[in-house]
This record gives structure tokens, sequence and C-alpha cells, in this order.
């Protein structure tokens, strides 16, 4: 099979197995408290669900369970809300299985006529985490890892008004897409808007300095505004012209608004510091509030919340500096670093945070793959600047592995699928060592972005 026709099939492929896999069974509590808003949907109407309902998803959210949900009765005449069987299972499954096809495709067209190009098409389509959260757990997250990975990768193309329209969308489905605003922001405003001071590489600044520093902002952040503005008004505007505004904002920020448990099955840093005695369990009573005074009297919440600021703040310093770095790898690596902060480092995470990470990382791996030999070249063709080739996309590849193996152990570890699997569920041996990989990950990949900033520093 050619190249052409490979990658297709791999996606093709990919959705098929997704589609066998979501009838079997799902999270037993997510996927019912989204068939309870789905039949709030379905018997009040879109614009009461928050009123009706125990709804704490922004507006697009709620309205792809409400999609599901017309789905379901489509495909059983006749049935009862609130859903339940197989035929939910699969339409509530529909929009992140639909979404695993939009990043495979993404993922397939940033890897078109690179080496490996098959290999990490395959490893997006057969991903463990995107299958295991797609298929079969019933969440939305690659619906706003899809917009998160579409809204940067347009920044870093100076496309700035398409990345603000992708930033905004992937915020109305779910708050994370959020996480990778700072980067898109940086990479708009890097991008020249004088064409000739371009990069000859299509999509890949020599980066912006003085002058061209300020005119990339001045170019960029009003379109970028523009286009995060559009879907984000779209969404909330019913709501607030019907008097919900405060009752939708109420809700998007409850679930953080209160004290609540370091961590939400999230296998993170404060897994590790409370050696998982800090871990949420259901129905037990809120024995370490992440509000009581922890060192020098300062509580979880604020140490969590100022180690984020850090974190991302070097990040961000990181990836400006390495802005010229693998045709765009930088940016995509520094989205996932964003990504994995906000899963390790602040209290109530959950453990689906880690997510966009993944993705950002498949990105990051198809933009530093090695060009095809041209005909009539003497050597390969390359997509890079900095380092070698070859060691960039080693440490792209070796990252996103990492990341993958370690997010799909934590999926696994906080809601099996099978009983069978109840020896390490939950367990706190397997908790800490998953949690070491999480944290070794993202300190070895902001060590990673440091290198190419120091390469690249003038």
């Amino acid at each position: 099979m050619t190249e052409r026709g490979k990658l297709p099939a791999l996606i093709l492929a990919g959705l098929a197995l997704r589609l066998m896999i979501a009838p079997l069974g799902g999270h037993p509590g997510d996927v019912a408290t989204l068939a309870r808003w789905a039949a709030a949907i379905h018997d009040h109407g879109l614009l009461n669900v928050y009123v009706t309902s125990d709804a704490n998803y922004p507006p697009s959210g709620v309205a792809l369970i409400g999609a599901a949900g017309w789905i379901y009765g489509w495909l059983a005449p006749g049935a009862e809300f609130p859903p339940e069987g197989a035929l939910w299972l699969l339409a509530v499954k529909l929009p992140a299985i639909l979404a695993d096809g939009g990043i495979m495709l993404i993922i397939a067209h940033l890897a078109r006529g690179r080496r490996g190009a098959g290999w990490l098409a395959a490893s997006v389509a057969f991903n463990p985490a995107l299958v295991y959260l797609s298929a079969w757990w019933g969440q939305l997250e690659s619906v706003y890892a899809l917009a998160a990975l579409a809204s940067v990768i347009a920044a870093m193309k100076g496309r700035p008004f398409r990345a603000g329209l992708w930033l905004g969308a992937g915020m109305m489905v779910k708050l994370q897409a959020a996480v990778v605003w700072p980067v898109v922001v940086l990479a708009a405003v890097s991008f020249p808007p004088d064409p000739r001071l371009r990069h000859r590489r299509r999509g890949h600044s020599e980066g912006a300095g003085g002058n061209e520093a300020i005119a990339g902002m001045l170019h960029a952040m009003p379109l970028l505004a523009a286009g995060t503005a559009i879907p984000l008004a779209l969404a909330l505007i019913p709501y607030a012209a019907t008097g919900q505004a405060g009752l939708v904002a109420r809700r998007l920020i409850a679930l953080v608004e209160g004290p609540g448990w370091p961590t939400v099955n999230a296998l993170n840093t404060w897994y590790l510091l409370t050696g998982g005695a800090g871990n949420w369990a259901y129905n037990v009573p809120l024995a370490h509030p992440d509000t009581a005074p922890l060192l020098a009297g300062i509580p979880a919440r604020t140490a969590g919340a100022a180690a984020l600021a850090l974190w991302t703040a070097g990040v961000l310093w990181a990836g400006w500096r390495a802005r010229r770095e693998a045709s765009g790898a930088a940016w995509l690596l520094t989205g996932a670093l964003l990504a994995l902060g906000v899963f390790l480092w602040p209290t109530q995470a959950h453990e689906r945070y880690a997510f966009g990470a993944v993705v950002l990382l498949a990105g990051a791996v198809a933009v530093s793959l090695p060009l095809q030999r041209q005909a009539g070249d003497d050597m390969p063709g390359s997509g890079f600047t900095g380092p070698s080739g070859t060691k960039v996309v080693w440490q792209s590849a070796a990252l996103y592995a990492m990341i993958t193996g370690a997010h799909t152990l934590n999926l696994l570890w906080a809601a099996p699928f099978s009983p069978r699997l109840a020896w390490f569920a939950g367990g706190r041996i397997a908790g800490s060592l998953i949690a070491l990989a999480m944290l070794g990950g993202a300190l070895w990949g902001w060590a990673v972005l440091y290198r190419w900033e120091r390469r690249n520093a003038p």
C-alpha cells in the first residue's frame, strides 16, 4: 500500500476500533452523569439545562451531550430518558470519537511528506490513552484537545484569527483548552506580519525581536482576541440573554470553588507528597482539605497555585527562547508542558487533565520528523534548525511515548475496564510509581526544551 493510501486506512481502522469498543462499557459515574444532563435537555430544552440539572460543563460541551441524547433518541425511537444501554454508550462517545478522527487527520497532515509518518499515524490511531478515554470512558477530552492542537498550529503558522476561533471553541467545550492560551499568544506574536521577515519554510518563523516583535503583537493580538471572542459569544449570549450568566459562571467553577481533595485520582505531585492519603475517595469524608495549613501555615491550594505559576513562567520562557527549534516542535512541546503543569501542580486536579499533553506531544513529533529524500538531492530534506534532527525526533518521540504510557496507566488505575484489574486499581505503590513517571517525564520535557533554548540563545 502506498503512503497516500496507508494514512487514510490507519485513520479508518482507528475509528472502527473505537466504534467497536464504545458500546461495551464506560465509566459508571461519568456516563450516568452525562445521561442525567441529556435527560434534562430532552425534557426541558438546552437553555434550561443549568436550571434543571447539575450540569457544570461550558455551553458547547453541554450542547454536545444534548446532541448525543438526540442521536440516542434517533437510534432508539420511543426510548425513555435518562438514556442507558449500548446505544447510549455509542451515542455519548461519538463526539470524542469523531474528535479523535480530527486529531488523526491533523497529525497525518503535519507528518505528510516526512519519514516515519505512517508509524506516527498508527501511534495516534491506536494510542491507548485516546482509545480508552474516548471509546471506553465516555468523556469529551478529545474534543477540547483537538481544538487546542489546532489553535497552536494555526498560531505558529501566522493565522491568529483562526487560532482564536479554535481556542474559543475548545474553551466552550471544556475550560482545560485555555491551558494553551499563553503559548498561542506567544506563537502568534512571534510570526512577523511582514513576509520579508519570515523564514522561507511555511509555518516557521525565525522569531521576532525588537520592532518585529512589536509589529507581530500589533498584528496578531486583535485578530486573536476577535477570533476567541466569537465562539465564546455564540455559546454564552443565549444564557446571558435569559438571565443565567451568573448561574453558568458559578457552575463552571463549582468543583474548585470550595475546599477539596489535594488530588482527584490524578497521580501527580500531591499524590506523592501525601503518600496517596490526599487522593479523593468515594463517599469518604474530606480528611485532607486543600485549604488546611500545610507548610509554614500555607495551604496546599496556595502552594499548588504558586508552583503552577512558577512552572508556567519557566516553560514559557524556555519555549519563547527555543521557538526556532524543529519547525515548531518547541511551541507544541511548550503547550504539552503547560498541560502537564495543570495536571501536576494545582490541587483538585483530575486524572484526565494530562490528556492534552499526549495530543500536543504527538504534534511535536509530527513536525520534527525529517522530510523525505527528494529526487536529485544529495541529502534528505530536514524540518529542523538548531540541534541534529535525529536527536530532536527521538527526544520528542520518547516524551510522547512516556507520557502516553503513564497517562494510560493513570486512567486504568482510576477506572479499570475490568474487575480483573482490581489488584492494580487504586493501589498506592502502583499509584506512586505512575506519579513518579509523570513528574519525571514533565521535568525531562522541560530539560529538553531548556536545551533547545540554550542552543538558540543569542
